[in-house]
């Protein structure tokens, strides 16, 4: 990789010698541009997105059930920490005195 870099001759500083420079826009380039999308617009040739397949949905009540329990799990997580926090606080607490 560093070799690329050297100015050694191997395949990658080859790949990237042969890249093809940015276009230089000019008025006939940009005229040539709208062209091309003023007749995609009237043949109605669209490239249209794609759309990703949709999520399996659940139903409200599933879907609090869930968020109920998740906020819980954090909750507990949270405390589980604080507590923990104040432990080696009141230890270190104990310590300096």
């Amino acid at each position: 990789m560093f070799d690329a870099f050297a100015g050694e001759d191997n395949e990658e500083s080859d790949k990237l010698g042969k890249a093809r420079p940015p276009p230089v826009i000019t008025e006939e380039v940009t005229a040539s541009l709208e062209d091309m999308i003023k007749s995609r617009i009237i043949e109605a040739r669209f490239d249209d997105v794609q759309r990703a397949p949709s999520l399996p949905t659940k139903s409200k009540r599933e879907a609090k059930e869930l968020a109920s329990m998740l906020f819980k799990k954090l909750c507990l997580k949270l405390r589980a920490t604080l507590h923990d926090a104040c432990r080696r606080w009141s230890k270190c607490q104990c310590l300096l005195l």
